[in-house]
């Protein structure tokens, strides 16, 4: 997710001595933002973490690996539109934080999952534990609605790793655009108004 993380996972996997690990992390440089940990910490496998709490309960964006940061930013700008994200980072593609998965899943609407996967990854994980976990069944409660953003399915040319990503459709733009969808999709109106030369965008819940 971010230079801090790594250094953590680097010594977690170090420790980790009675199963096979194996850590996966983007060949490019680090946004060198934030200070190296001094002393890493273990992480407990199959623990993920809330990165941002959302206020409204409508929309959680789940990932793992490199894309947290578009979450991130996609997040700030879903503000916009008076939707209140909450962040995850799932850390771990396996073992799956169930717990932390079946949070976000019942206290949420909307749950996008966003990783650097092809189909059939980390998502297909996420379905299959929130289908025999009864949340998307709509007994008792609307059913949760779900999409995942992935790599496609195709050739992605050699580029750029930004221009890649914006290719593959995992920059923050195209979450923005996925999230808004998919909550239109489970009844949440978004509609804009401009007055004046400025948009407002507000949010009308049906």
């Amino acid at each position: 997710a971010d230079e801090a993380e790594l250094v953590h996972m680097v010594h977690t996997l170090a420790k980790i001595d009675d199963m096979p690990t194996a850590l996966r992390y983007p060949s490019a440089s680090a946004y060198g933002e934030l200070a190296l940990p001094a002393e890493p910490r273990f992480l407990e496998p199959g623990r993920g973490r809330i990165v941002r709490e959302g206020r409204d309960n409508t929309l959680a964006i789940l990932s793992v690996g490199g894309r947290l940061r578009e979450c991130l930013v996609a997040a700030a700008e879903l503000e916009q539109y008076g939707v209140s994200a909450t962040v995850a980072d799932a850390r771990w593609v396996k073992p799956l934080d169930e717990k932390l998965l079946s949070m976000l899943a019942t206290d949420h609407k909307v749950l996008l999952t966003v990783e650097e996967n092809s189909i059939g990854g980390f998502s297909a994980q996420v379905h299959q534990t929130l289908l025999e976990g009864g949340h998307l069944d709509g007994i008792g409660r609307t059913p949760l609605v779900i999409r995942s953003l992935m790599f496609p399915d195709r050739w992605i040319d050699h580029n750029q790793p930004f221009l890649q990503y914006d290719d593959a459709g995992l920059n923050a733009n195209q979450i923005v655009a996925k999230a808004c969808a998919t909550l239109e999709r489970a009844g949440i109106k978004l509609s804009e108004d401009v007055a004046n030369d400025d948009r407002a965008v507000r949010i009308a819940r049906a």
